[in-house]
């Protein structure tokens, strides 16, 4: 220190050593060693804080008036050697040590001068400086410690700070110009099988409107399932496989207008041959060139079975599509978007045996407003007053039976229905599926089994998706 700076603090009375009082007690930032003495108002009194100490240094017994509150000057103690110099701390990201320093700035009453003063700065009690050494700078270094409640300082946000000190106008604006860029749009399809919690099996509860549990058959330790016509199927070879096919097509963009297509599958299926192989879902995805993803649960594994499983249970559709909202985004390399994927709507196709899952889940999968669109592929078979109720109190949403022989009756069945009723429908599939309407397609000439590929035409879901202009 300065010959003339020691002398002249030398004859500055001292304050008498002892605790801070409980009202001067908070954070503590003890700031740089300072190289000329502070100015002082007259008959002021204070302790010196010294370099990354914490609290006044005592020097004589003599009394002395109150030292003013927060700041505090005194008699050096003797200078140790000098010291060899310290390694400088790991900086962080500039935004994060201007946004630092501001919240600093924010929370002092009052600040005094960083690059040649001492100060106790009170910081704000969710202050991101509270605890630990920070490095920001050459002018703010300094350590900072808990001493106790402080008193809470008047809020201010970044903008009324920057609109009084120049200084922090330039640190606000540097602060929002490293703000993250959107996420870019996938680079390259992936299509996986994962399992789910939410799936809809394995699956332990009741049928519902029945009292008998839905594993209704106990044999040598096994459980199983009697269907309808007696047939028993075992639980650990048909539901007790809770993967989900789910994909996401190259240039997918999640910060654009998208939708959520759900499949659920016909009798005797498997994931991986019959929907990914055979069906093609991920493909007619992909070629619609629509900004769309795919999920598509597995359900009783290759046999002849509609049960709904856990999508029995109110709610249980809406906690799978949240489930596979965090899947999506892990995929698509930003999970902080979960959200964004698990709110889109929701266009629900049905094939053959899956029209009692999607009737199931248009009664009490908790979506809502988010289910835009159903498409039945051959898959009329039925719950004819589910599908009704739909199209009936669902406005601006679009239906589409496309049928062979195999549910042709059925669905002759439902257009006079639903022109009692006066609710208009068209016999082909318009340009703009987004406005609402129903549509009923005729092609009895294909084969059921390859219905999802070749109906009215060829890729019928890539035609669908299409459309959704």
């Amino acid at each position: 220190m300065p010959e003339s700076a020691r002398k002249s603090l030398a004859s500055v009375p001292t304050a008498a050593p002892g605790p801070l009082a409980a009202a001067d007690r908070g954070d503590i930032f003890a700031a740089r060693w300072p190289e000329k003495p502070l100015p002082m108002a007259p008959g002021a009194t204070a302790a010196m804080v010294p370099p990354r100490a914490l609290a006044a240094t005592p020097t004589a017994e003599k009394p002395a008036k109150k030292p003013e509150p927060r700041i505090a000057l005194a008699s050096p103690p003797p200078q140790p050697p000098k010291a060899a110099p310290v390694p400088p701390q790991p900086t962080q990201p500039q935004a994060q040590v201007e946004a630092q320093k501001s919240y600093a700035l924010a929370g002092t009453q009052p600040v005094t001068n960083a690059t040649t003063g001492s100060a106790r700065a009170y910081l704000p009690s969710g202050s991101p400086l509270a605890g630990g050494v920070v490095s920001a700078g050459p002018d703010w270094t300094g350590m900072l410690s808990i001493d106790g409640p402080q008193p809470e300082p008047k809020a201010r946000s970044f903008q009324q700070l920057a609109s009084r000190t120049p200084e922090l106008e330039h640190q606000f604006a540097t602060v929002q110009e490293t703000v993250p860029p959107a996420a870019a749009p996938m680079p390259a399809a992936r299509t996986e099988l994962i399992p789910f919690d939410t799936a809809p099996f394995p699956y332990e509860g009741r049928v519902p409107g029945t009292d008998r549990p839905f594993l209704n058959v106990s044999e040598n330790g096994q459980k199983g399932h009697r269907t309808w016509r007696g047939n028993v199927l075992w639980e650990s070879q048909t539901f007790s496989d809770n993967r989900v096919l789910v994909h996401i097509p190259a240039g997918f963009d999640i910060n654009k207008p998208a939708v959520m297509v759900v499949f659920f599958h016909g009798h005797g299926a498997k994931l991986n041959r019959d929907v990914l192989l055979r069906q093609k879902l991920p493909e007619q995805i992909s070629l619609s060139g629509v900004n769309a993803v795919l999920v598509a649960p597995q359900f009783a594994v290759d046999a002849a079975d509609s049960s709904p499983g856990r999508f029995w249970q109110p709610g249980a559709f809406n906690r799978f599509l949240d489930e596979a909202g965090q899947h999506f985004a892990k995929m698509y390399g930003q999970p902080m978007k979960a959200a964004s994927f698990a709110n889109m709507p929701i266009l629900l196709i049905a094939y053959s045996g899956g029209y009692l899952p999607a009737a199931t889940v248009m009664r009490n999968g908790g979506i809502g407003k988010r289910l835009r669109g159903v498409v039945l592929l051959d898959a009329l078979y039925g719950e004819m007053p589910e599908f009704v109720r739909w199209i009936k109190h669902s406005p601006k949403v679009f239906f589409v039976s496309a049928y062979g022989t195999s549910t042709q009756r059925n669905n002759l069945e439902l257009k006079r229905v639903l022109g009692e009723q006066d609710i208009p429908y068209s016999n082909s599939l318009g340009p703009h599926l987004w406005g609402g309407g129903v549509a009923f397609l005729s092609a009895t000439s294909m084969a059921h089994r390859d219905f999802v590929t070749n109906a009215w035409t060829s890729f019928p879901i890539k035609d669908v998706l299409a459309k959704l202009n």
